[in-house]
């Protein structure tokens, strides 16, 4: 379904989407960074965990968590 927003689009659209989503990424990156930095001196979590509660989906991946330890 994605993809099939950018047909019939110049591949200049396209390469802007794609560097206007690698700039997004890496700002909403780094300010999970800074916050999970920020909170691992404030909250007894190790930083991954903070980091994974940022993370879109994260505190869904960390209920499975658990779930999956006990698999192995």
């Amino acid at each position: 379904m994605l993809g099939a927003r950018f047909s019939g689009l110049p591949m200049g659209h396209i390469g802007m989407a794609i560097r206007l989503t690698i700039v997004n990424v890496l700002f909403g990156l780094g300010v999970a960074f800074v916050f999970t930095r920020a909170l691992a001196h404030v909250i007894d979590q190790p930083p991954a965990a903070i980091f994974l509660a940022f993370a879109p989906g994260g505190v869904t991946e960390m209920r499975h968590l658990p779930e999956s330890r006990s698999a192995c």
